[in-house]
């Protein structure tokens, strides 16, 4: 093939994280995320990580009571009012009560846009869970409710600046393995949360149990979310019957698969899977 001039210049250097994902001064914003300061085995990986890689590209080493896995950045808490949120809760208790996430593994690392980032696996039952709540979120707040353009589920260690040593960052950390570490998900937290360079710090309006009664043993073997990146679709479950609490089954339609809840189908309701969730895109970790 041909060309008529020469090609463009590929773009290497990393993206500084808080400058893609720059907040207002002051701005305050409803999250829903994981906390992992009350489990004690991550913080020596945690630890162990932050002696590898120090690096003038990288933002220091996120505290580790400030920890987490970002669910959904929601929104500012001046358009979207306590009560809502507190409507988003109440729908939310009975739905995660009977969502028993099996054990996880968090590890090994990569590099998203430059940032240090953990995978977080099996994928599955998280991807259960955000579709979960993107549905009331989506009930309670409308066309309100965030559309995020991708989830991927991650533990961010450090944000990246603007650098082009991603390679050195690179070697940095593959000279050192690091076992990926068990950890349980048994609550998940709505918080008030604010950008503080280098991290983000919150404050905790409440924690949500998870898996109180209930079994989320199935749910590993479906993918939880729509693939394809069209149009929010409603879907419905088996019925209320033959429905097995959390046992997510899926139905393929060419490459795209659609999420069927058991569960939402006791209740008498589809689940609109919103926002259509893409793998291939996204804005850096958070």
């Amino acid at each position: 093939m041909c060309h008529a001039g020469p090609l463009p210049e590929m773009r290497r250097m990393a993206s500084d994280h808080f400058r893609t994902n720059r907040w207002e001064p002051g701005e305050v914003d409803w999250h829903f995320l994981v906390r992992f300061s009350h489990q004690t085995q991550l913080r020596a990986m945690a630890e162990r990580y932050a002696t590898v890689y120090r690096h003038g590209g990288l933002y220091p080493p996120i505290p580790f009571e400030w920890l987490h896995m970002t669910l959904v950045r929601i929104g500012n808490v001046t358009r979207i009012p306590d009560a809502e949120m507190r409507k988003v809760v109440e729908l939310l208790r009975p739905t995660l009560a009977m969502m028993a996430l099996p054990e996880f593994r968090l590890g090994p690392w990569w590099l998203w846009t430059g940032s240090i980032v953990l995978h977080v696996t099996p994928e599955e039952p998280i991807a259960y869970l955000f579709s979960e709540v993107m549905s009331v979120l989506y009930t309670v707040l409308g066309e309100r409710a965030p559309k995020p353009s991708a989830f991927i589920p991650h533990v961010t260690l450090a944000y990246g600046r603007d650098y082009q040593q991603e390679l050195e960052v690179h070697r940095q950390l593959s000279a050192h393995w690091i076992e990926p570490v068990p950890f349980h998900i048994s609550s998940l937290s709505l918080v008030k949360e604010r950008q503080t360079i280098p991290f983000y710090h919150w404050q905790v309006v409440t924690d949500i149990p998870l898996g109180t009664i209930g079994s989320m043993s199935a749910v590993t073997s479906s993918p939880a979310v729509d693939m394809c990146g069209g149009p929010a679709r409603e879907t419905c479950g088996s019925s209320p019957s033959t429905a097995t609490p959390m046992n997510a089954t899926s139905q393929t339609h060419g490459s795209c698969r659609e999420l069927k809840s058991p569960m939402a189908a006791s209740k008498g309701r589809c689940v609109p899977i919103w926002p259509p969730i893409r793998r291939d895109g996204g804005s850096g970790p958070c």
